[in-house]
């Protein structure tokens, strides 16, 4: 542990820029709990960087999963997180795996038809 690691106390003297000197102590329990502190928070730091990193350079997906009936589906999530769409029960994977390859697809080719328009 390092509390065992730096189990000795030190002096040290600093000066100051108005050139009046203070005597620092400190217990080598004290640097050892600054030190974790020192780290924990630099830990904390990068993983918040890590899922900020990973929010920001997200794609769509789909994603497949198996719901309460055992069945397979896939939803279509925006970058965002957010499910755009989600399919139908599958009974196998590989129909599941199937549709979202011809659905990429048909998708590439499609127009946008308004049925709104009279």
């Amino acid at each position: 542990m390092i509390t065992s690691f730096i189990s000795l106390s030190f002096n040290r003297k600093l000066i100051k820029r108005n050139k009046y000197i203070v005597n620092v102590s400190m217990s080598g329990e004290v640097i050892a709990r600054i030190i974790i502190l020192i780290m924990g928070v630099i830990f904390i730091s990068s993983v918040l960087l890590l899922k900020w990193r990973s929010c920001m350079e997200k794609e769509p997906m789909f994603e497949i999963f198996m719901d309460k009936k055992k069945k397979f589906r896939f939803r279509l999530k925006a970058p965002n997180g957010e499910i755009i769409c989600q399919s139908e029960g599958y009974e196998s994977k590989q129909a599941c795996v199937d549709t979202i390859a011809v659905l990429g697809g048909y998708a590439r080719q499609a127009k946008t038809v308004d049925l709104t328009l009279t």
